[in-house]
């Protein structure tokens, strides 16, 4: 702990005489006394640095031995950081001090007191507050900042009763609370996340005459988030209406925050339009501020409220950091604008002023903007224009880099850019080998996949220790590389692998291998697989999982099995299937002709109530529109003219009866018609599946 002393100097100033650390007893009084802020000032550092006992010690030490009750002097008004600075008021505290045995002194009034109390509290000391707080009691030296400061005490250790019955002995010694006690009681709450408390202190204010303030404001404006209910959001904006005061810059942007934060920027255009008209608060408004509802606008994927903002900032000559132009380019980035980004990028680059704001991150978004659309060609023009602009490339820069080329399956460019993160002294890291291992994947080069595993796990060129072990994600993409090609005892191995290294397989991977096992007809392998690995590694089988295994069922002509675990799925391992796994069932019924199991695998998706013998989830999750037409037209052409009078024609009728789903022209006119049209899909086309 350091110390600051200071003395009163020959013309009564504060000089700095010298820097103390420790006990009491380091401390050299000087001759010419010593003012009581500096003793105040020592009981802050004691009690900040969580020597709360030292200070109450010295409190107590100065109390019984050095400071007579009954000098004038104690009626000065003296704290730590407040008091009068005239030279007379300090001539007057010299002459006490000079009174004074060895130059001591600290002045207790009530402000000195409470200036002691909020140290302690500051501290989370509170056997200081309780004890200091009595004092102040036999003394007679309390005011309602004694009190609103022992209760901030109780309410910062999360004791809600104690802080009320501080209020209620406040009230009862004749100090009503004030709107700084409620504030603090708001606060507390809002911290807890006790929303029904908030709003029965907030009543309270109301019924004590008490109209909220900027700061309660400020409080519940904080309390919102994206879960809040609208009406605690429309209470909420009510009394920052209301509020006592004028609304100024600072609760103005708590109020922008609050309404990006819970995704309401309709609420956020009228209070710009309302607050900044005339251009009024608009004035106050900061770069960061703007950045924060540049990127909210640009998520809601509303580009033209994106542009105003800008020009507004720049209209009023409002310097945009580099958060700022980050959140611009992202949102023109996120919206498919990259070309606009990188414009934007280059006129600041223009501006002497706003040079500075570009920088690797900003750049690295456009990259990632372009490596989206894999307009890999664009992203090399970019990676070279940072190069000659000195802007310096990161891990991420590259990483983007590498990203697009696996995506527009230019993995011939990797070599080089590995040698180029080599000449820079930059590292890969799991995500580059991650993105790569990936990217040859999906360029269907598995076994070059296998080689960067191999190298990611041997031994770093700089600091010669082993570099990364394959996470998930890279075993996920070259199991999926394998199931592509077929690969089965391949997959299988690796797997084994995974398992040996620590790595626990997940739902993803368990319906990858659920996909290959099926397609190589090893269908009773994959329904051990889902068991083992499940059990083994303490999680249970998705719906995701469930779905491929009906699918494995149908590729290997297993239909009743199929039938059978979309029972079991509900019925035993409580998982809902879901639009995609009654995709896969109808389609599998029309492959395997069962058109009338087919219609009753879509009443089933649906929960229509005419009986159909299969188990029904609780929220059936119907079908997607274009593959309920496609079921009712392969019933309709497969079946001919009776399956259509007696299986399509009712199922429409039900599904647009109870439903209300929207049949397309073209499939009513094959079902009421009964005849087949030209371009349905024939057996060999029905597709099997989803997973991919």
């Amino acid at each position: 702990m350091a110390v600051i002393i200071f003395t009163l100097g020959p013309e009564g100033g504060l000089m700095k005489t010298r820097s103390l650390c420790g006990a009491l007893s380091a401390i050299a009084p000087p001759r010419c006394g010593v003012d009581g802020r500096v003793i105040l000032q020592f009981f802050n550092g004691c009690l900040t640095s969580k020597n709360a006992t030292l200070a109450l010690e010295t409190y107590f030490k100065y109390k019984e031995e050095k400071m007579p009750t009954a000098d004038p002097a104690m009626n000065l008004q003296v704290g730590y950081g407040q008091g009068d600075q005239s030279a007379g008021h300090e001539r007057a505290v010299g002459r006490y001090m000079q009174h004074l045995y060895g130059g001591y002194a600290a002045i207790w009034t009530v402000t000195g007191y409470n200036c002691l109390l909020d140290a302690a509290v500051q501290c989370d000391d509170m056997d200081v507050v309780g004890k200091v707080f009595e004092e102040m009691k036999d003394a007679g030296r309390l005011d309602v900042v004694s009190f609103n400061t022992v209760m901030k005490g109780h309410l910062k250790q999360g004791n809600m009763r104690q802080a009320r019955k501080t209020m209620r002995e406040m009230q009862e010694a004749g100090f009503p609370p004030n709107v700084i006690t409620y504030n603090e009681l708001l606060h507390s709450m809002v911290q807890g996340k006790d929303k029904r408390g908030i709003w029965e202190v907030v009543e309270e204010m109301k019924a004590n005459g008490l109209p909220p303030n900027k700061v309660t404001c400020s409080i519940l404006l904080k309390a919102l988030t994206s879960h809040s209910h609208s009406s605690d959001v429309v209470r909420t904006m009510e009394l920052v209406e209301r509020m006592r005061g004028e609304m100024d810059e600072v609760l103005f942007s708590s109020v922008i925050e609050a309404c990006i934060r819970i995704g309401k920027l309709d609420i956020l255009s009228n209070k710009l339009q309302q607050y900044t008209a005339g251009g009024g608060l608009v004035k106050g408004l900061t770069a960061p501020t703007y950045g924060s509802m540049i990127k909210a606008y640009g998520h809601a994927k509303d580009l033209r409220r994106v542009w105003s903002l800008w020009s507004e900032m720049r209209q009023r000559a409002v310097k945009p950091t580099a958060i700022t132009l980050g959140c611009m380019v992202d949102a023109l980035v996120t919206n498919r604008y990259p070309e606009d980004a990188l414009s934007l990028i280059h006129e600041m680059l223009n501006t002497p002023d706003c040079a500075d704001c570009v920088n690797t991150i900003v750049y690295s978004t456009v990259l990632k903007g372009f490596a989206l659309s894999k307009q890999v060609d664009r992203v090399f023009d970019i990676y070279q224009e940072m190069r000659s602009n000195k802007i310096p490339l990161n891990t991420v820069s590259f990483n983007t880099i590498m990203d697009a080329c696996a995506r527009s399956g230019s993995m011939e460019r990797v070599s080089d850019i590995f040698r180029e993160m080599d000449e820079q002294g930059i590292e890969p890291d799991i995500i580059t080998y991650s993105t790569v291992v990936k990217g040859y994947c999906l360029a269907g080069d598995v076994d070059t996949a296998f080689s960067v595993l191999r190298d990611m796990s041997g031994v770093s060129r700089r600091g010669g220790r082993k570099k990364f072990a394959p996470d998930e994600i890279m075993y996920n993409s070259l199991l999926d590389g394998c199931a592509k090609q077929h690969r089965v005892d391949q997959a299988l191995q690796l797997l084994d692998e995974m398992r040996a290294n620590g790595v626990a397989p997940s739902n993803y991977t368990l319906s990858i291998l659920v996909k290959l096992l099926g397609r190589a007809r090893r269908l009773l392998e994959a329904f051990n697989m889902v068991e083992d690995l499940s059990t083994a590694y303490g999680f249970r089988a998705n719906v995701h999982v469930y779905t491929c295994l009906i699918q494995a069922c149908v590729h290997n002509k297993q239909l009743q099995r199929a039938m059978k675990l979309h029972d079991a799925m509900i019925q035993e391992y409580r998982v809902d299937p879901d639009q995609k796994t009654y995709a896969v069932l109808a389609r599998g019924c029309i492959y395997s002709n069962q058109l009338e199991m087919a219609a009753k695998v879509v009443r089933c998706a649906y929960g229509l109530p005419s009986p159909h013998g299969l188990a029904v989830c609780r929220r059936p999750p119907g079908m997607e529109a274009r593959v309920t037409d496609e079921i009712l037209n392969q019933i309709a052409q497969r079946g001919g003219r009776p399956a259509a009078s007696q299986l399509a024609a009712p199922l429409l009728s039900e599904l647009r009866s109870y439903c209300g789903v929207r049949i397309s022209d073209d499939t009513v006119g094959v079902v009421m018609g009964g005849t087949a049209r030209h371009g349905y899909p024939t057996r060999r086309d029905i597709p099997l599946g989803y997973c991919h």
